[in-house]
């Protein structure tokens, strides 16, 4: 008798196939049974649809997401990203997730695991990697790609009627699945503390960080540090590193924006750690695709009356966040293209933006200083690559124009103080050993008005806004001495 080119399996009631190991054993052995054939070069034939012939979904997914009225169906509009082009997933078939899988969440993953932007790469690298041991982590990412695909669609999707709504729906459904799950456990001591918890409540305070909604960034971090607090301390969660450096990340960044102090102690080990393995920090959340929509772009908070400076720092931000993310994958100093592609189309809009000395103010020298910043940062990186191309900024004019503005107006610089802080170790980097005496003075009696008095503290502020590690921690180790040579006992210890 011929070998059966099907396996049978009992259904139930509800049109599922229980989901036990026997089940699981069957299916991986007869999807098996192709592959070792085709190893051996005899691929068993597949038997030929007649014509007409009614096709039937054999194996569906397992699940639903626990209910009907939080099922995601994919409408046609989302189907047209280039995803599924090749008739199904293309991810591991035997991948075991956190959740219930159906053909909508199985979507995203090959979503995120396909797409081109390189902005969905933190997602995809950092974040989903975490998420696979909770589910409600898991949904939550699943959420952000839902919505990240949503936006992306949006010129699309609002020519045709309903779309849009179906679209926003699906990742408002995941992202309720996932607060429903974090409230749940919260009422258990033990569940309520596991890292699991702690992540999706980074991944809400995200989502609130990038509409610019403080309130409810507060109240998520709020929360994370009662979490933190009952768990036994920060260093409890120190032994996961990518999740304490992304908190630390998130954190910073966010009190650079709001001019509220940090939450958490700087992961002082582990940035030692990075440190002195030359390693990038953790990329710490994806930007939007388009900084076009005001409410998306977190930089006009600093350029309020700049939209143009707030998108050129939006794209910086990008370009910054794949270079981190491309550096340790491939022989990324030796791409002159992404050189020309990337880098120098924000250092020509930088240098259109100039503001003539004559013409700063005490209303404006923040913005100046800021771009005068950019400039000299994106000048270190394009000396980075091994091309020999025209060099587009001699950064002795930028770096003297930056100081005589400080000179000028640092004592009115009150606000966004993290900022200077950046602004100050990018100048100090690029000057000669005289001038760099200049800034770390100013540089020391910063950091002691803010209460900071350790180095890893320091870097902390620095690293986590705009920073490449590859072209700045060396030079960066230089300016230690100098500054922390003066910082005695008499500076204010910053408390946690």
């Amino acid at each position: 008798m011929p070998e059966s080119s099907f396996l049978f399996l009992n259904v139930n009631s509800n049109g599922k196939v229980s989901p036990t190991k026997y089940v699981r054993s069957a299916i991986q052995k007869h999807v098996m049974r192709d592959i070792g054939a085709a190893r051996q070069g005899k691929p068993r034939p597949r038997p030929q649809s007649q014509p007409g012939a009614k096709q039937n979904g054999a194996l569906r997914g397992i699940g639903n997401l626990n209910s009907e009225k939080t099922a995601i169906v994919c409408s046609s509009s989302l189907k047209t990203v280039p995803a599924l082009v090749s008739g199904g997933s293309r991810t591991d078939p035997f991948t075991q997730y956190p959740v219930p899988m159906n053909s909508d969440t199985l979507f995203l993953i090959d979503y995120i695991y396909t797409t081109p932007k390189v902005h969905l790469r933190p997602l995809r690298d950092t974040w989903l990697p975490l998420a696979l041991s909770d589910p409600a982590f898991f949904y939550e990412i699943l959420s952000h790609v839902a919505l990240n695909i949503t936006t992306a669609q949006q010129s699309s999707i609002s020519s045709v009627v309903g779309c849009g709504y179906q679209a926003s729906t699906k990742s408002l459904a995941l992202h309720s699945l996932a607060l429903r799950s974090i409230n749940q456990r919260l009422t258990d001591p033990m569940m309520g503390l596991s890292e699991g918890v702690i992540g999706t409540i980074m991944a809400f305070a995200c989502f609130s960080y990038s509409l610019k909604d403080w309130k409810s960034y507060a109240m998520h971090m709020d929360g994370l540090l009662a979490i933190i607090k009952a768990k036994g301390g920060i260093h409890k969660i120190d032994h996961n590193r990518i999740l304490r450096l992304i908190l630390s990340g998130i954190d910073v960044s966010a009190s650079c924006f709001t001019g509220t102090r940090p939450r958490f102690p700087s992961p002082t080990p582990l940035l030692s750690v990075v440190r002195s393995h030359s390693q990038e920090l953790p990329w710490w959340f994806p930007l939007q695709e388009s900084s076009s929509a005001h409410s998306s772009n977190v930089w006009t908070i600093m350029f309020p009356h700049d939209v143009n400076l707030a998108d050129i720092f939006h794209n910086f931000s990008i370009a910054v966040m794949t270079i981190i993310l491309e550096s340790d994958r491939r022989l990324l100093w030796q791409d002159g293209d992404f050189a020309k592609t990337w880098i120098d189309p924000l250092t020509y809009r930088l240098l259109e933006s100039t503001i003539e000395i004559e013409c700063v103010h005490k209303d404006n020298f923040m913005t100046e200083c800021c771009r005068l910043g950019a400039l000299i940062l994106l000048a270190r990186i394009r000396r980075q690559f091994n091309v020999h191309t025209t060099r587009l900024v001699f950064t002795g004019l930028e770096t003297a124009k930056l100081k005589l503005l400080l000179v000028m107006y640092a004592k009115q610089w009150t606000a966004f103080q993290p900022m200077l802080l950046w602004v100050l170790f990018l100048g100090a980097i690029e000057v000669d050993e005289a001038a760099k005496v200049w800034f770390c003075d100013l540089i020391r009696e910063r950091t002691a008005q803010l209460e900071i008095r350790e180095w890893d503290d320091i870097f902390a502020y620095i690293s986590n806004l705009l920073w490449v590690g590859q072209v700045l921690d060396a030079e960066c180790e230089k300016l230690r001495p100098l500054i922390m040579s003066a910082q005695g006992s008499s500076v204010p210890r910053c408390m946690p």
